[in-house]
């Protein structure tokens, strides 16, 4: 007989905005596709890797759109909850004015955890501020080869952590990540499969957090889009080049 999984706790799940967005993502903006969106016309390539399904419900949505809003609202949590502050800051260059999102540590009093933690990790001894471009650069280290599924295995991590996910091996890893929320092979050994009774009790919790985030859209609708933008940015930015092509 198979233990009753626990209930994860309120104040657990909350310490986590990541998860919640790893497990709710369009209640925080991102697009809902529908289930068969990607078969025709986009290619084999994009529907295995930049569409995801998510838990218990049916469509997708976009891998890239799922990571920039989990760190974009882990950013928006720490700011709601006063340990950064938010704000855009413009300059010229070249006559060209460019606008970015900058963080300002505020307090160092909080408890915090996951992404979060590691957000406020990058600031190092003398930073009062930093561009949120760089939090997320300096997240990452180096370059990687998926760096949109890297911010995604970082909140399943977490959501194992919750006991919201379970750790599936087998030869069969391939087949059954295609079907989850998110396709993480690591090593090609194990993936990551939610427990959709258990996610459903996240629900509340996401709808309280999603709200706040709209609400700070309703606020700040360009901040919020040059957070997001910002973001989007940083990650891409740390993919690895192409390799040159040799072929010829």
């Amino acid at each position: 007989m198979t233990p009753e999984q626990p209930v994860p706790q309120q104040t657990d799940v909350q310490a986590y905005p990541e998860v919640l967005v790893l497990l709710w993502p369009d209640s925080f903006g991102v697009r809902l596709l529908s289930a068969s969106s990607g078969a025709a016309g986009l290619g084999r390539q994009l529907v295995q890797s930049d569409l995801m399904t998510i838990p218990g419900r049916p469509g997708r949505v976009h891998s890239a759109g799922v990571a920039a809003h989990i760190f974009a609202v882990v950013l928006f949590s720490l700011h709601d909850r006063a340990i950064i502050s938010l704000n855009s800051e413009s300059k010229k260059v070249l006559f060209i004015k460019r606008t970015h999102v900058v963080a300002a540590r505020r307090s160092d009093n909080h408890e915090t955890h996951g992404l979060s933690a590691a957000s406020l990790a990058q600031f190092k001894p003398g930073d009062s501020s930093l561009a949120v471009r760089e939090i997320v650069k300096r997240w990452f280290g180096d370059r990687t080869s998926l760096p949109t599924q890297d911010v995604i295995n970082a909140a399943e991590r977490e959501a194992e952590s919750l006991g919201l996910y379970r750790k599936v091996t087998g030869p069969n890893v391939a087949t059954r990540a295609a079907k989850r929320v998110a396709r993480s092979v690591t090593g090609g050994s194990f993936t990551y499969e939610p427990l959709a009774e258990l996610v459903a009790s996240t629900e509340e919790m996401a709808s309280h957090l999603a709200n706040g985030w709209r609400q700070f859209g309703s606020e700040s609708p360009e901040l919020k889009e040059r957070l997001i933008k910002d973001v989007e940015g940083a990650i891409e930015s740390m993919e690895l080049p192409e390799p040159p092509d040799t072929s010829n």
